[in-house]
């Protein structure tokens, strides 16, 4: 028989033997490495046996092929791996291999069978866990997640420039032409596909993406009509007819028509339409016109409430738990009516001022000598509408007192005597404008330091004691959501609302122009609210005056911070709660020498503070005017004339007027870093954000932009 042994060193090698009993008749070795194949050659042995065996027709009721246990003598241990058990046969040799040699050679025992195997032609089965074939599916694998990360990486890339250069950028997404014969007196989001349009014929919720309305209210029905009378033309000319011949008579007729036509034209005032305005609260639309305050449903359009007021409408404010509806009945007569929310009941109160005395007209006199002092009212009146209450501020001059300040600096002299060099073109301009102006002005001006009597009581608070008190200074005053707040110089003082003075802090400046009551009003007067030097967020009030923005402690008063800023002109919180402030880059002589002419440019500046320490954030100079903020967004607008566009208007007479170009960025809340800009030839008349959307109302159209947000 001859036998064909491949030793573990992968060398074969042959002979001829004739087996004793199934087995070798003695040991063999490897001539090549003296290897022991005694028990791979009676494997062989055995297995040819089995071979020869099965090739003949095996006896009825006999198996055809012995199974293991009737196999004796078979190897238990593959014959290259003496310590690895059996887990398959050479697919040439029928040898015993076990998993170390198949992860290297798959179905046979080393590359001498498998290339015997691929020479016969044999159909060669695949081992899976081969390490060829795993290192293969491991790497085909990487490549393919490999490439996968690089799409991905390539697709984010364009993704960002995309989004960078065009898809974080706003585009029209919504436009309305408006006809010119109708003006919409009104429009804001009501939410991201709603819109608010009131004008004086209707009131309107618009789907701006399904481009329908949801429902439209007309308003013809809730005009004001004033009673039945003459008509007033007959009036004036029964009053003033000269042709009449000047009888006892005909005299009382006409005086007797011009009392009528003053009561008419009385009524027709009260009755007078000034046009529609709405405020939206909850689900609810309120809506004020002429003499009526109606509640529509902001989902239907359904009338909700309605009530009717004495005087026209001026104002109406929101609280809590009501709502005051500010008329007015003539020069001095004030009607405030609080509606309960939300049962609508009303309550009113009525408040009449005297009317001023007489001025007496002199007769201009080229040699008196020209009065000095400003002209200061004895008595003053203020009623400030704030949420659901009213506060009147009752203002007696006690002693009229003026102080003359510097406001320019003393004029240089001498510095141009040497000549004047090409670099100090500016100086030069400076110094001329400031000589004019010091000519007409004096660089001087009169601040009012008088003594008044200030009483502070509630309209509709008849169990709160009025505070009254002396300060110094024209008093302002500014109501929040739990404190009020009296300015008068360089005073401040907060009430509570019981009109309980809490603490009084002297400021280093005394607020800005824009937020100070007339000086020289008599009678009755209002004043907006919101549009305050200060902000109450919490249990700190933060007020401004002209040269630092200061946090207080509402309760005690104490400062927590202060920082120094010329020209802040308002504050407002995000939806973190962050502190955004505009301000300007002037200096502290800008406050005193306000009447100085410089040619160094101020130009605004967004602070973003953090509210519990002072610290700026970031700061962005010379973008934007305004800030607005919707949520997550932080927007800039400036608006800004052009001298070429002056000077085309001026060779036009005039005509036209000057446009005015409209700017809108978006900044970055953490950094201050500007995303975008939008830019529009005119000024929109109204702009009001939501979210990742802007209305822009222009004359003859209506904008909604978008913009995609990461």
């Amino acid at each position: 028989m001859k036998i064909v042994v491949e030793c573990s060193c992968q060398v074969p090698y042959e002979f001829e033997i004739e087996p004793v009993d199934g087995q070798m008749p003695g040991p063999v070795l490897c001539p090549t490495c003296g290897a022991d194949g005694t028990e791979y050659a009676n494997w062989v042995i055995q297995d040819t046996l089995a071979r020869e065996q099965t090739a003949e027709t095996p006896p009825p009721g006999e198996p055809a092929e012995a199974t293991d246990e009737a196999a004796p003598g078979l190897p238990k241990f593959c014959h290259i791996h003496k310590d690895q058990p059996v887990e398959a046969f050479c697919f040439a040799c029928k040898k015993p291999i076990c998993l170390k040699c198949m992860k290297q050679f798959g179905f046979f025992c080393g590359p001498y069978c498998r290339t015997r195997a691929e020479e016969a032609g044999m159909d060669i089965p695949v081992y899976e866990g081969q390490d060829r074939l795993v290192r293969a599916r491991e790497y085909t694998n990487t490549t393919r997640i490999g490439t996968a990360i690089l799409l991905l990486l390539v697709g984010l890339f364009v993704t960002y420039e995309w989004y960078t250069l065009f898809g974080q950028k706003p585009s029209v997404k919504f436009s309305m032409p408006l006809a010119n014969n109708e003006r919409l007196i009104h429009a804001q989001f009501l939410s991201d596909h709603e819109l608010l349009l009131v004008n004086s014929d209707k009131v309107s919720v618009y789907d701006f993406k399904k481009d329908q309305p949801v429902w439209s209210k007309s308003l013809a029905s809730y005009r004001s009509k004033p009673p039945p009378s003459p008509s007033p033309t007959e009036l004036a000319d029964e009053a003033g007819d000269a042709a009449k011949p000047a009888t006892p008579q005909t005299t009382a007729a006409q005086q007797a028509a011009q009392r009528k036509l003053a009561a008419q034209l009385a009524t027709y005032e009260d009755y007078f339409d000034a046009g529609p305005s709405a405020r939206v609260v909850g689900d609810a639309i309120w809506v004020t016109l002429g003499r009526n305050v109606i509640c529509f449903d902001r989902a239907t359009g359904a009338e909700k409430a309605k009530t009717q007021v004495e005087g026209r409408i001026q104002e109406m404010t929101f609280g809590d738990n009501a709502m005051v509806v500010v008329s007015a009945k003539g020069a001095y007569d004030y009607v405030f009516t609080r509606i309960e929310l939300p049962s609508g009941a009303p309550q009113s109160e009525q408040r009449s001022l005297p009317p001023p005395p007489p001025r007496p007209v002199k007769a201009f006199d080229p040699d008196a000598p020209v009065q000095e002092d400003l002209s200061v009212p004895a008595e003053q009146h203020q009623f400030v509408a704030a949420g659901s209450t009213v506060a009147e501020l009752d203002v007696k001059l006690v002693e009229k007192k003026f102080v003359s300040v510097q406001t320019m600096k003393a004029l240089k002299t001498g510095q141009f005597d040497e000549g004047i060099k090409v670099t100090q073109t500016r100086e030069v301009a400076e110094d001329v404008f400031n000589e004019m102006r010091m000519r007409d002005t004096g660089g001087v001006a009169k601040v009012d330091v008088s003594r008044y009597a200030v009483t502070l009581q509630r309209v509709f608070g008849k169990d709160a004691a009025p505070w009254t008190g002396e300060v110094v200074g024209p008093p302002s005053f500014f109501t929040l959501k739990t404190v009020d707040v009296l300015v008068a110089g360089k005073v401040m003082y907060v009430f509570n609302k019981n009109d309980q003075l809490m603490w009084q802090s002297n400021l280093s400046y005394p607020i800005a122009r824009q937020f100070r009551s007339h000086e020289s009003e008599w009678g009755g007067s209002r004043r907006d609210s919101a549009v305050a030097p200060c902000l109450e967020r919490g249990d700190t009030l933060y007020f401004f005056d002209q040269g630092v923005l200061t946090a207080f402690e509402v309760k005690s008063g104490k400062a927590r911070w202060r920082m120094p800023s010329v020209g802040v002109s308002s504050i407002q919180f995000d939806d973190k709660g962050m502190l955004y402030v505009a301000t300007t880059s002037a200096g502290p002589e800008s406050i005193q020498y306000y009447e100085q002419v410089s040619m160094d440019r101020i130009e605004p500046i967004i602070v973003k503070v953090d509210p519990a320490t002072g610290r700026a954030l970031w700061r962005v100079e010379k973008v934007g005017d305004e800030c607005h903020l919707s949520g997550k967004y932080v927007y800039l607008t400036r608006a800004q004339t052009s001298s070429l566009d002056v000077i085309a208007s001026m060779s036009k007479g005039g005509g036209g007027g000057i446009p005015t170009h409209f700017r809108l960025y978006r900044l970055n809340p953490k950094n201050g870093q500007q995303l975008w800009e939008c830019y529009r030839p005119t000024h929109p008349s109204q702009l009001d954000f939501h979210g990742n959307e802007i209305l822009l109302q222009f004359h003859d159209k209506l904008e909604v932009l978008k913009f995609l947000s990461l």
